[in-house]
C-alpha cells in the first residue's frame, strides 16, 4: 500500500499571486462538484496541465510522487502524493505563477502519513531557474499517537525500547514548524531581499471556506 503525503502550499507573492490561489482552489471544488471521486488522481493534471484521458493521470517524473491528488480534508491549497512530496508540481506552479509575479515564492510543507518524515521546501525563480530550499526531519525514530494512548506507548517503549521519543500528533506541527525555519533561514542567505517576515507566511493562514 502505498504511504500517503500530505502537502500544504502557501504562495507568497503579490496580490496577483493571492488572486490565483484563491483561483486554484475555486477550480479544484467546481471540479469536486462534477467528479466527485474521492481521490481523483486525474484532477490536478485537467485542471492545472490541461490534459485529458490517461494523460491526466500524471507519473513520478511529472509531479515528483507515485500519484497526486487534491486534499479534501484541508480549506487550503493542499494536495496529496503517493509515497513522496509532490516536489514536480510545486515547481510546475512556480514556472507558470512567477510569469504574475517574478519574486514569487512557493512553500510546500509536507509529513508522510506514518510518519516516516516531515519537511519544508521553499522554491523560487534565480537567474531563470528554479532553485530549492528545503529541510526534511527524519522521523522512523518517533511515535506519534493521541492522548488517550500516550501514557501506554510510554509503557510498552520502555519495555521495547523501539522508539527515542514519543510525541502527540498536535506536536507534530512543531517538528515542520523546525523545517520551515531551517529552510527559510537558508533561502533568505542566499536571498537577502527576502523580508523575514515571509517566514511567518504559512500554509495554515490560507483558508478559502468561502469557496
Amino acid at each position: 500500500m502505498t504511504n500517503f503525503v500530505k502537502c500544504r502550499f502557501a504562495m507568497i507573492g503579490n496580490k496577483s499571486i493571492d488572486d490565483l490561489a484563491k483561483e486554484m482552489m475555486k477550480r479544484i471544488h467546481e471540479d469536486n462538484k462534477i467528479n466527485t471521486g474521492y481521490a481523483d488522481t486525474s484532477r490536478v493534471g485537467r485542471i492545472f496541465y490541461g490534459l485529458e484521458g490517461d494523460e491526466a493521470h500524471l507519473s513520478y517524473e511529472v509531479v515528483g510522487a507515485k500519484w497526486i491528488h487534491d486534499d479534501h480534508d484541508y480549506d487550503g491549497l493542499s494536495f496529496v502524493g503517493g509515497w513522496d512530496p509532490v516536489r514536480g508540481f510545486q515547481d510546475h506552479i512556480l514556472k507558470y505563477a512567477s510569469m504574475l509575479d517574478p519574486k514569487l515564492i512557493v512553500l510546500m510543507e509536507y509529513e508522510d502519513e506514518s510518519p516516516n518524515f516531515v519537511g519544508a521546501r521553499y522554491v523560487l525563480m534565480k537567474d531563470g531557474q528554479i532553485t530549492e530550499y528545503e529541510y526534511e526531519l527524519d522521523m522512523t525514530d518517533t511515535l506519534v499517537t493521541v492522548e488517550s494512548d500516550l501514557e501506554d506507548a510510554k509503557a510498552e517503549n520502555e519495555e521495547t525500547k523501539e522508539f527515542e521519543q514519543i510525541i502527540l500528533w498536535e506536536d507534530l506541527y512543531t517538528r515542520t514548524k523546525v523545517c520551515r525555519e531551517i529552510a527559510f533561514t537558508d533561502m533568505r542567505e542566499e536571498n537577502p531581499w527576502i523580508p523575514k517576515k515571509y517566514l511567518q507566511r504559512n500554509p495554515d493562514e490560507y483558508f478559502y471556506s468561502e469557496i
